[in-house]
């Protein structure tokens, strides 16, 4: 199994929802301080799994702009400055990647 066909069976990150017959579980990267480019997606251990639609709208918004509004600064009841948010989802993605990898 690949690690984004992994992605796709576990828990949306900001709702806690799973795949079901009407909603998928996408992938998603996380670019911002990850090691992607300009036009360029970072590696595999940069991404975590968000219900499709939320992944839709986080490409309409851009990025920064829907973690922003998601969060609210804020994860897990713990308010953190924008560089500290992006870091923490940096964490949980390469966490996540860990735990696939050593399965």
């Amino acid at each position: 199994m690949t690690y984004s066909d992994f992605l796709k069976t576990q828990s949306c990150i900001v709702t806690n929802d799973t795949a079901t017959d009407y909603m998928a579980i996408d992938p998603a990267h996380i670019r911002k301080g990850a090691n992607g480019g300009l036009n360029k997606k970072p590696s595999d251990q940069f991404i975590i799994p968000l219900r499709h639609d939320l992944h839709q709208l986080q490409h309409s918004m851009g990025e920064r702009s829907f973690w922003l509004s998601v969060f609210n600064n804020e994860i897990d009841g713990v308010y953190y400055g924008e560089q500290v948010m992006f870091e923490a989802l940096l964490a949980l993605s390469e966490k996540q990647y860990k735990v696939w990898k050593n399965g």
